[in-house]
């Protein structure tokens, strides 16, 4: 079988990259991943004899493994492993398949859908297969927008700035969320104690106190956001109000850092850009033994969508 040379694979990857953005209408740096990736897969593959439009598991192991020994840790962390093979999934979907290239010459031009009227039928499915994973439909839906589930969670998340976190952490020491586990039979308003400390039980109105004195926002009801515990742990009183485990997000991004219905990277992803603004240079405070560095590279799932750190509105 002839695999044809890099030079080949070059131009198929040079058409790929044009599938990306005006196909899938994928952004550059999202096409700058894609191309980096692939090209190095195509050296690899080849390199073994192996056709790169054919995914290959053991070998997309293999590869990957190769990729971690030049990190100089010598590691590639699991949502860098996973979003790398998603990636070369899309290619070698694509390249298994022949695309003729576009004709310089346009042809008959393209059939229009017949307008439709308000009277249009509309169409009743009998649905018998399994029924589809909510959260990859929706990734697969946004990444045909050129964008992912953890890269649109992040435009529309918020951190508190370091500076005011490091002024007072937590804001509410003297209040803890209730648990079953940790405080049973106590309700909310009750007092307790943890580890020698008095504290008094709270719901979720307290961090939502702490993330407006934090910010210099109020939190408008209605608004569509709530506040998230990053690392949880909420009815630790050193956690439950600190700005370092809270993160203001909309509810459709909150919930898929839920233990019900998580994504695999959004979760690490919140964690990991927590453990940058607040601990990883300058720490806001000494971190709890459940707070760590999740090790995974931030930079390859955001692209260009930068942390945002929410201060008072300049009206």
């Amino acid at each position: 079988m002839n695999l044809g040379d890099m030079t080949d694979w070059a131009q198929r990857l040079a058409q790929f990259v044009e599938y990306l953005q005006h196909e899938r209408r994928v952004g550059s740096s999202a096409q700058s991943q894609y191309r980096g990736i692939v090209e190095d897969w195509i050296e690899f593959s080849l390199g073994r004899g192996h056709n790169p439009a054919v995914f290959d598991e053991a070998l997309v192991d293999a590869f990957l493994d190769r990729r971690a020994h030049r990190n100089s840790n010598g590691t590639l962390a699991a949502s860098s492993r996973l979003s790398y093979a998603n990636n070369l999934k899309v290619f070698c979907e694509w390249a298994s398949t022949e695309r003729p290239r576009p004709s310089s010459q346009s042809s008959a031009p393209a059939k229009q859908p017949p307008a439709q009227s308000p009277s249009s039928q509309v169409w009743i499915e009998s649905w018998r297969g399994p029924l589809p994973a909510p959260i990859d439909a929706l990734e697969k839906l946004l990444q045909e927008g050129g964008t992912t589930i953890v890269r649109a969670a992040f435009q529309y998340s918020f951190f508190a700035h370091p500076d005011s976190v490091r002024r007072k952490t937590p804001w509410y020491p003297e209040r803890a969320r209730t648990s079953r586990e940790h405080y049973p039979g106590r309700r909310r308003g009750d007092s307790a104690t943890w580890r020698d400390r008095s504290v008094t039980l709270d719901d979720n109105s307290y961090p939502q106190r702490a993330w407006e004195k934090y910010t210099g926002r109020p939190i408008e009801r209605g608004s569509g956001f709530g506040v998230r515990h990053i690392w949880g742990n909420p009815w630790d009183p050193d956690a439950f109000t600190a700005g370092w485990n809270l993160c203001f997000m909309p509810f459709w991004a909150g919930m898929l850092t839920e233990r019900q219905h998580p994504h695999p990277q959004l979760e690490a992803a919140v964690r990991q850009a927590a453990w940058s603004l607040y601990f990883q240079t300058d720490p806001v405070c000494e971190p709890p033994a459940f707070v760590s560095d999740p090790g995974i590279d931030l930079g390859h799932l955001l692209g260009t969508q930068p942390i945002r750190v929410l201060q008072s509105s300049a009206n």
